[in-house]
């Protein structure tokens, strides 16, 4: 699935104290037509499995991070069930955007 979008808030979920572990990021965004869904990867530490891990998807922010406001165009799998796209298989992405799709 493709969604095009701003996001409205979210971020690094991972517990506090944790360090070198897989960190879950999620987003809350609005598409054009007013829905809103989540947004959401695992970064992997570098090491041979997370590698293999990273090179399936494409993550391309162009202030380095997600911030609230900015749009986002990403590909992923939805889960109705947590009405979630997960970022995650071969060929999925998330690039922001400077300006509105």
């Amino acid at each position: 699935m493709d969604i095009t979008g701003t996001i409205l808030g979210g971020g690094d979920t991972t517990p506090e104290g944790m360090f070198d572990v897989p960190r879950r990021f999620v987003y809350r965004v609005e598409t054009g037509d007013g829905t809103v869904l989540q947004l959401a990867y695992t970064a992997f530490p570098p090491s041979p499995a997370g590698d293999l891990q990273m090179d399936k998807i494409d993550l391309n922010f162009r202030q380095g991070q997600i911030t609230e406001g900015i749009h986002v165009k990403a590909r992923g799998r939805y889960e109705s069930s947590t009405n979630t796209l997960v970022v995650v298989e071969d060929g999925d992405f998330i690039e922001t955007l400077a300006e509105k799709p």
